[in-house]
């Protein structure tokens, strides 16, 4: 079986997380259960500092901002007891850079955020973004995105995009 740490969940709520090392995490989880974020924000942390998650079963982080994000999930990797990944990020106010690499299992959605740096996504799965506005976007590997109701200022890679755009 694989690790049962966070296996019921944990909910960090109205947190300022803050580190001042260059490319140094705010959040640092590893083959955990369920991590939850609610109105967190990281002011004050180096502007190279990521919110990193691997090999979660759960990781939903909602409202607050962040600098960086980097999320993955890999069936050849380490996993938490409950081996099913969703990653989920929504109404974010502000948040820099995204990289989500996901190998043969998880999920990634992304809803309602105004204010996204570069959105890079890696692997073999299919991804959504919902309603945000994003810098850039980065298909690479067999990676494919459903972009709804959103606006990238460009696209690039090997991955495929569907877009769904506002008419009137």
């Amino acid at each position: 079986p694989g690790s049962e740490v966070a296996d019921e969940g944990v909910l960090f709520e109205s947190c300022n997380f803050n580190c001042s090392g260059v490319g140094s995490y705010t959040v640092d989880a590893y083959a955990v259960g369920k991590v939850e974020l609610v109105g967190c924000e990281c002011k004050g942390s180096h502007t190279t500092s990521s919110l990193r998650v691997r090999q979660c079963s759960l990781f939903h982080v909602r409202g607050g901002s962040h600098t960086q994000i980097q999320m993955e999930y890999s069936t050849g990797a380490d996993r938490p007891a409950d081996t099913t990944s969703s990653y989920e990020l929504s109404g974010l106010s502000r948040v820099g850079d995204v990289l989500v690499t996901l190998l043969e299992e998880g999920s990634f959605r992304m809803v309602s955020c105004p204010h996204a740096g570069e959105v890079t996504l890696r692997g073999d799965r299919n991804h959504e973004i919902r309603g945000c506005s994003l810098g850039s976007l980065s298909l690479n590997d067999t990676s494919s995105v459903s972009l709804r109701f959103s606006s990238y200022g460009s696209a690039l890679g090997t991955g495929t995009l569907d877009v769904e755009t506002w008419s009137g």
